[in-house]
């Protein structure tokens, strides 16, 4: 059908969620396996950091004393509740890469591919990503690879 975009597969697939800046929620030892492979990491949120915000709880003022500081307080809180529910064992924080993941490769053909895919070590958040989910295009669209989807 006319209008109808292709799937995305591993032969067309741009590793456009693999590029730098790309936000990931990533384990301790996740983080130090894509560190170990050269990507740079930034740390949004830290895994330790996410039982104490939660601990402390979201910040309640009225919204006459309410700051900017306050707005980026609660933001950060919903933000580490998120990741808590996603995993009670406050294992997981977020992370942003700062470079392109450091084990993908370019075929002959130009393709980039994981080099890592089959590694029981690759991060779970890499392994339960699926190609041409609602997420997958939208990170090809913020990454210019697709007009829309």
């Amino acid at each position: 059908m006319a209008g109808e975009k292709a799937p995305i597969t591993c032969d067309n697939c741009t590793s456009a969620c693999c590029r730098a800046g790309t936000r990931l929620a990533l384990t301790d030892s996740d983080a130090r396996f894509l560190k170990a492979g050269g990507t740079a990491l930034g740390i949004k949120m830290h895994p330790k950091q996410i039982g104490k915000m939660v601990a402390q709880g979201e910040p309640r003022k009225p919204a006459s004393e309410f700051t900017r500081k306050d707005a980026k307080k609660t933001r950060r809180y919903r933000l580490a509740q998120w990741l808590k529910d996603r995993d009670p064992s406050w294992s997981t924080g977020q992370f942003t890469l700062k470079s392109d993941c450091g084990y993908l490769q370019t075929g002959k053909d130009g393709v980039t591919f994981c080099g890592v895919y089959e590694d029981p070590r690759r991060p779970a958040t890499c392994r339960k990503f699926k190609a041409g989910s609602h997420h997958c295009r939208q990170i090809r669209v913020d990454a210019g690879v697709d007009e829309e989807y």
